[in-house]
């Protein structure tokens, strides 16, 4: 193995070093020498030039030897070699330099080895072959080990990868960098930008296991997010239940700002439920204008516009802006508007009323647009140019023609004038077909790219280009993304804690009078707990288990018929005390329940449609299921025997077909402006809760073979079975904004079940009492939550607010 520049004896570093200096000396004596006997032979010159020559090469090679060494240091083996080639080239291969060629020859092999190695892990064997080649020819390095065991292994098909190219590498550095930056991204919390590198790896390495590695990673992290933003969901909804029993306070309302429409003139009446508008509806109790320009009666509707709005509670959104649009301030129509001075006196009158008095008063012309009240020239003053941009849809000017070209689209001509493309119009050209005149001065301009149109034009003619866009914008294609999402939360407790006492016989001190438990009920013997005979009940009266809460009738007639004289079960037994008193046995039994049962539904159907048709959803089963049933069938004659007799039972006879599963329906209707959409929702959830036996038992009465008594036998069950279904449906018209989630329907049902029984006289006993009661407490509540989320997208799917 050849060994690295650093790794040389100090010695040996040293003599290389010092050979230049002396090659230098000697070749300075040398030249001294030469010089000296040819000057004295002949003023020629030739050979000094030439010996200067030598001495200015040596000391170029001496700086490029030394800038090698440092570059090699660094590993910086290409700046390496490109060094140690220059000092070779310029050290003379003859006389006293023989000895610093060598040098430089042997470092420079050196070096060119560690840089083919590097070419060679990165792929490029051919420029390592034809770099080790060069440094190993005769005038060189021919016997340089290092150089010579290199190119040997750039060979080996087993050391090196013959398929590796230098982009292959490149590639796997570029994935490396993703990897790191992923992982950088992920410590970070920047979960979306870690996925987005990871499958920026994947598309460069498909089978990479450390991006599908990373992105599992980063899947559990937002999975365990989204558990802790389920729970805190659910508090949410738990808390809103408990907040139901509040008894709510009606805030604190000054209302002796709002006018009532009682004391409003006929007009501002009419006008309120016409035309419905907020800005038609403010109503000045004063109007006193004295020789004002339209800037100062400006600012004086703007003030009123925040102080008489009445409908908006929020103080930062009352009012409204108002915007002055009269052109240049030096030209004729802005000074004409300005000198005009406005003298009012109203009173009650409403806020749009008073703006047409002082647009009258000037000349000018109001509009409501978005977000503010513009006022413009109005008449023939309108004659100033202005600059507006407009953001125009796609299909903008597509359309645009030529108008010889379409006069020549006629059906039985020649074939020949179809093929002629027809040029295209600009877009002043276009806006003119359309009706829109272009005074002097007056230009427009259109990118497609952008879709950006840049008008020069008169207001007028402006608003007629605004409207006209309007009138595009209604009418290209545009389609709803409807999400509605149900969460039902349910979560019931269980807390139960009671004792059962049995007391066997015992004498009170006499043989007349004896001591002992009661009975069950109404006098029926109490079920033995224990193995001790003769025990009989004490606290038999006190509810637990099945008896201690009352469930509903509908869910007891779904559960089914129960054998008569069933004695109901009581809560597990936890502790037992058993002992005797007076010769007599006494029993004692806690029993105790702590339950706590949560139940989470959540249905989120999605469904794209386009306005003003109906998309329906269904995600579940069908259930058929029998709604008549033809009566049972008994033979004519029965009897005569002891044996039984075919009877035929209820047979069902119509079916009717139910979807079980989340159902919903759709229809949505786009306002002209595209911002608010109206939805027609009808979702249904329908789920089976069992089935109600309205059938009854056919028996007959047959003799025992063995006893010979009559008995009562069962012929058939009979069953006529009816489903029994829960349903939470909601039909509904709503209209929200596009983007927003809106909150359309909602339940929040609270019960408690709360049981305290005793043993009359020995419950009462302090501290003792405790232990002949039995106490029960079942609270339950239930969240049922609808949203609905609504959004415009185009037919390529990107949303319609971020055109």
């Amino acid at each position: 193995m050849e060994k690295p520049l650093s790794s040389i004896n100090p010695g040996m570093r040293w003599s290389a070093r010092n050979a230049i200096a002396a090659c230098a000396v000697g070749c300075m004596f040398y030249s001294a020498s030469i010089t000296g006997g040819y000057s004295q032979e002949s003023d020629n010159s030739l050979v000094q030039r030439e010996v200067a020559k030598r001495s200015k090469n040596l000391a170029q090679a001496k700086q490029h030897l030394l800038s090698g060494d440092g570059h090699y240091k660094k590993q910086e083996y290409a700046e390496a070699v490109s060094e140690y080639s220059k000092a070779f080239d310029v050290v003379p291969s003859a006389g006293l330099a023989n000895d610093v060629r060598f040098v430089v020859a042997d470092r420079y092999a050196q070096a060119a080895t560690e840089y083919a190695r590097g070419l060679a892990k990165n792929g490029q064997y051919d420029q390592a072959r034809a770099l080790l080649d060069k440094v190993l020819q005769d005038d060189v390095a021919p016997g340089h080990v290092g150089a010579m065991t290199l190119l040997a292994q750039v060979d080996d098909p087993i050391r090196y990868n013959t398929a590796l190219t230098p982009e292959h590498v490149q590639q796997i550095e570029k994935v490396a960098h993703g990897l790191r930056r992923a992982e950088g991204y992920f410590m970070l919390g920047q979960y979306d930008l870690a996925l987005v590198t990871y499958e920026e790896v994947l598309q460069l390495d498909k089978y990479n296991k450390a991006a599908r590695r990373g992105m599992e990673k980063v899947a559990k992290t937002i999975s365990d997010y989204s558990v802790s933003a389920s729970d805190h969901t659910r508090a949410e909804f738990l808390k809103k239940v408990d907040e139901a029993w509040e008894t709510k306070v009606n805030p604190k309302i000054d209302l002796s700002g709002i006018n009532t429409p009682g004391g409003l003139s006929t007009d501002v009446v009419n006008a309120q439920r016409i035309r419905g508008s907020k800005f038609k509806q403010m109503v000045i109790p004063v109007v006193d204008f004295q020789d004002i320009d339209i800037q100062e009666a400006l600012d004086v509707l703007r003030h009123w516009s925040r102080q008489y709005d009445t409908t908006e509670l929020d103080p930062d959104k009352k009012g409204f802006n108002f915007i002055l649009r009269a052109g240049d301030p030096g030209s004729d129509v802005h000074k004409g508007i300005f000198s005009k001075k406005i003298s009012l006196q109203l009173r009650n009158v409403p806020m749009d009323k008073v703006l047409d008095y002082v647009t009258r008063a000037t000349d000018t012309q109001w509009r409501v647009e978005d977000y503010a009240v513009v006022l413009t020239p109005g008449g023939m003053l309108d004659s100033q140019l202005v600059q507006r941009s407009f953001t125009v849809p796609p299909s903008f000017m597509q359309d645009a023609v030529s108008g010889e070209g379409a006069a020549e689209d006629d059906p039985f001509s020649a074939e020949t004038s179809s093929s002629v493309l027809r040029p295209q119009l600009s877009a002043q050209e276009y806006l003119k077909r359309l009706g829109v005149s272009f005074p002097e001065g007056a230009t427009a301009s259109y990118v497609r790219g952008t879709n950006q149109l840049s008008v020069r034009n008169t207001e007028t003619n402006l608003n007629l280009i605004e409207d006209y866009i309007r009138s595009i914008r209604q009418s290209e294609s545009v389609q709803v993304i409807v999400n509605f999402t149900i969460l039902d939360i349910t979560q019931e407790n269980l807390q139960e804690l009671g004792y059962d006492w049995l007391l066997g016989q015992q004498n009170l001190k006499s043989n007349n009078y004896f001591l002992g438990g009661g009975t069950t009920g109404n006098g029926s013997q109490f079920s033995p707990v224990g193995n001790f005979d003769g025990l009989d009940p004490v606290t038999a009266g006190n509810r637990s288990g099945e008896t201690m809460f009352n469930n509903n009738a509908i869910d007891e007639l779904i559960g089914g018929y129960k054998v008569p004289g069933t004695v109901p079960s009581r809560a597990p037994g936890a502790l037992q005390v058993t002992g005797f008193i007076n010769n007599s046995t006494f029993q004692m039994i806690m029993r105790g329940l702590d339950q706590k049962k949560d139940e989470s539904r959540m249905f989120n159907p999605s469904v794209i449609v386009r306005p003003g048709e109906r998309a329906r959803l269904f995600s579940g089963n069908q259930l058929v299921y029998p709604t008549e049933y033809e009566p049972p069938e008994l033979p004519n004659q029965v009897g005569g025997g002891n044996g039984a007799f075919p009877v035929t039972p209820s047979t069902p006879t119509a079916f009717e077909t139910v979807d079980l599963g989340f159902d919903f329906e759709v229809e949505p209707t786009v306002g002209e402006d595209r911002n608010y959409i109206e939805l027609r929702l009808n979702p249904v959830y329908t789920q089976l809760d069992g089935f109600i036996d309205y059938g009854s038992p056919i028996s007959s009465i047959i003799t025992d073979p063995i006893t010979g008594l009559p008995m009562s036998y069962n012929l058939t069950g009979n069953n006529i079975l009816m489903p029994v279904f829960s349903k939470i449906r909601l039909n509904t018209s709503v209209t929200l904004r596009d983007g927003v989630t809106m909150v359309v329907g909602g339940l929040h049902q609270s019960r408690i079940d709360k049981v305290e029984d005793k043993v009359p006289v020995l419950g009462d006993i302090p501290f003792i009492g405790r232990f002949f009661q039995s106490s029960g407490y079942r609270p339950t509540k239930r969240a049922l939550v609808m949203f609905v989320h609504a959004k415009l997208v185009d037919p390529t799917g990107k949303a319609w607010a971020d055109r």
